[in-house]
């Protein structure tokens, strides 16, 4: 894995794979957004027994699933303090590259040269270190509330096991770069045109820089 500073506290760690970037990022991503272990502390096992019965498969399918990560630098405390046990490896690698740096940062991880999900993953990086830029995404979906319902949306992503706290910072990611996907759950997403055109001209005045 490597690391690099791609937006003021942002930080990039690239991946040979995405299963790599998966079996890396599983347990911080899920300690931040899992519905079911969001701020708990969980062992591999024990997720990966209800991820299965959650989405009624008979095995993990976890590193296959889901191909971007992100988290905020807080979701490493307990990590750090040993709160979580015995770490993998790849947990260990992934707190190296940050144990001497401080204050707040966001983390985001992808496969090498994955480009769509790596614009996916810096939305949620600007969403949360950037506070003008979280207030204009606010701003735009407000702004069109009264004209369409984000609930559809907002039903798929409980079925996609997200945490409800993160349900905007998600809507504003998947509007821009997961039109196809969205779709594909029946998602009206011409609904959506103006409020999406509106979301991906301010993620590009914010990210011009990279």
């Amino acid at each position: 894995m490597k690391e690099h500073e791609i937006l003021a506290n942002i930080h990039l760690v690239t991946f040979p794979s995405t299963q790599e970037a998966a079996k890396t990022f599983i347990r911080f991503q899920e300690h931040y957004e899992s519905p079911k272990f969001r701020n708990k502390l969980f062992t591999l096992k024990e997720y990966q027994t209800w991820y299965k019965k959650q989405n009624n498969r008979a095995s993990f399918t976890y590193y296959n699933d889901w191909s971007g990560f992100n988290i905020p630098s807080y979701a490493l405390l307990p990590f750090y303090s040993g709160a979580f046990g015995a770490l993998s490896s790849r947990e260990k690698k992934l707190l190296d590259l940050f144990q001497d740096k401080s204050g707040l940062f966001y983390v985001i991880g992808t496969a090498k040269n994955d480009e769509k999900t790596l614009d996916h993953e810096i939305m949620h990086g600007l969403y949360y270190t950037n506070y003008q830029y979280r207030s204009d995404v606010d701003r735009i979906i407000f702004k069109y509330s009264a004209k369409f319902s984000y609930m559809p949306i907002y039903n798929l992503f409980e079925k996609m096991d997200y945490h409800h706290s993160v349900f905007i910072d998600e809507l504003h990611a998947y509007l821009v770069t997961c039109q196809t996907y969205l779709r594909s759950k029946k998602i009206d997403v011409k609904m959506y045109v103006p409020l999406i055109q509106e979301l991906d001209d301010n993620f590009a005045a914010y990210a011009r820089v990279i």
